[in-house]
């Protein structure tokens, strides 16, 4: 006997792996028919067309669903299909292991049937409020995440475990939903780009384990909300696009886990709280388009911030050589303020990764540094709209994955470095001091703009290479010379700016055909006379 029990398991194992594998089966078939019978349903769509009960076999490569590996599916992702009709005929009974149900920007009407409850393993539903009645929110006590498009319901105050709430870009108005603070799992609260007004509530401080709020593009106002100071667990915050004004606050640091801050486009003033260096976390910081002034506080160097954007303020002084200290930047925004004086030689010279400058509309001066922009990886660099003067240095060139250059509206002069040809694959915009040698071989390039600089000499004959030109800007320079008739190859061109220059000859009428807004391109011909034959 003792020798017949191992046979007798090793049979019970194979009868049980037989049974699994039949009611995985019977599981599928039942949830492959489900779909059939509320397809059938719905409005005639081809997208659709694969979900077919001759394909039972094949319904975990069904479009729209996901499986687990014993087959059962966990996901039905139907978001944007354009798919017309109800939930009548969803059979929701037959997808037990069902954890995400996403039907979202479709045009499915008439409400949930109740029986969505019995999916107990539910935790992602993402859908249209076309779908909501009252109490659909009921039985679904084990939803985790929900992204509603429409409306917000009272009834949403029952998901006692719900974790993700996005009500993002709907037209909502009044104030902050109070029924939300009822919500005390919530870790990731999404707001953003509604019509909310007035301030937030004190309540805010009931939501204790929130990590993520985004209320951005509201009309929020008053100061900076204090009771947001005492969500310690905060790792992203988004204000920006409001009306908040006053100060910010010292006791910013309160947010030691903030990773993100998002401040811009406020009416925020005065200086910005030395206290900010104290957030050991912090890798993006965006105060742009604030009314903020003084300087910039010393301790921020202390910080590994990969993005910092102070745009748009009124921040005066030399440039702040702290800001070198900051190795890691990946993007800098210091334009439209009033910083004077020179780039420091040094400048940035450490920060072996960064890939965005705009250093434009400030009051710089003084010739380029030629230490200045030698790392590899820079795509962008804006200087335009200061006093810049002198040439502009070769080491320019080191930046091998520029894409857009701008040192428009400044007093530089002579020749620019005839290696700028040799960013051709790369280059998509650029707005220099000059036409430079081997600009022809950029074939790429979508926008020139020469404008506003004491420029002289002709425009070469090859430009007309540049077959992807959709703007060709070159006001305000003393340009002389005929225009080269290879610039009629421009057959993407829809703007040209010739104006404030000394052109002479005629230009084709039949070229401002080819042009979008020919309107613009007659009151802007720069001194040449269109003639009037072809």
């Amino acid at each position: 006997m003792q020798l017949e029990k191992p046979c007798h398991f090793v049979l019970f194992v194979f009868f049980l792996s037989l049974l699994s594998i039949n009611l995985g089966t019977v599981s599928t078939t039942r949830a492959g028919e489900a779909l059939v019978k509320w397809k059938n349903s719905l409005a005639r769509s081809t997208l659709l067309d694969f979900w077919s009960l001759d394909n039972l076999t094949y319904l975990c490569n069904w479009t729209a669903i996901t499986c687990n590996a014993a087959g059962s599916v966990t996901e039905i992702n139907l978001s944007g299909k354009e798919l017309a009709g109800t939930l009548a005929k969803f059979d929701f009974s037959s997808f037990p292991n069902l954890n995400s149900f996403t039907v979202e920007d479709n045009y499915f009407r008439g409400p949930i049937p109740p029986a969505i409850g019995d999916l107990t393993q539910l935790q992602y539903l993402n859908l249209s409020c076309d779908l909501l009645h009252e109490s659909v929110f009921n039985n679904l006590h084990n939803l985790q995440s929900l992204n509603l498009l429409g409306c917000i319901s009272d009834d949403i105050r029952l998901l006692h475990n719900l974790k993700f709430l996005s009500i993002k870009g709907n037209f909502f108005e009044g104030s902050f939903p109070p029924n939300i603070f009822k919500l005390s799992k919530l870790t990731d609260l999404d707001l953003s780009y509604n019509k909310f007004s007035g301030s937030i509530p004190s309540d805010i401080k009931m939501l204790l384990d929130l990590e993520s709020l985004y209320l951005d593009g509201n009309s929020f106002e008053g100061s900076f909300p204090p009771n947001i100071l005492k969500l310690s667990k905060l790792r992203f915050l988004d204000l920006s696009s409001n009306n908040f004004s006053g100060s910010i606050p010292n006791d910013i640091k309160m947010l030691r886990n903030l990773i993100q801050l998002w401040l811009h486009s406020n009416s925020f003033e005065g200086a910005i709280p030395s206290s900010i260096s104290l957030l050991g976390e912090l890798r993006y910081l965006n105060l742009g388009h604030n009314h903020l002034n003084s300087s910039i506080p010393s301790d921020i160097g202390n910080l590994e911030l990969q993005y910092l954007n102070l745009s748009s303020n009124q921040f005066t002084g030399p440039l702040p050589k702290i800001i070198s200290n900051l190795t890691n930047l990946l993007v800098l925004g210091l334009n439209d303020n009033k910083f004077s004086g020179n780039i420091p030689s040094n400048f940035l010279k450490d920060t072996t990764f960064i890939d965005t400058i705009d250093f434009s509309n400030n009051n710089l001066s003084g010739n380029i540094p030629k230490e200045f922009s030698v790392h590899w990886n820079l795509e962008c660099i804006n200087l335009s709209g200061n006093c810049f003067t002198g040439e502009i240095p070769a080491t320019i060139c080191n930046a091998t994955s520029l894409q857009i250059l701008d040192l428009s509206n400044n007093g530089f002069s002579g020749a620019l470095p005839h290696c700028l040809g040799n960013l051709a694959d790369k280059m998509l915009s650029i707005d220099l001091g000059n036409i430079p040698l081997g600009l022809e071989l950029m074939g790429k390039l979508g926008e020139l703009c020469i404008s506003f600089n004491n420029l002289t000499g002709n425009i070469l004959f090859d430009i007309g290479n540049l077959k992807l030109l959709e703007r060709l800007v070159l006001n305000s320079n003393q340009l002389t010379g005929v225009l080269p008739r290879t610039i009629y190859n421009l057959t993407n061109l829809k703007i040209l700016c010739l104006k404030g220059n000394r052109f002479s000859g005629n230009i084709p009428r039949y070229i401002v055909f080819k042009i979008r807004k020919p309107w613009w391109f007659l009151r802007h011909i720069g001194g040449l006379k269109l003639m009037t034959t072809t």
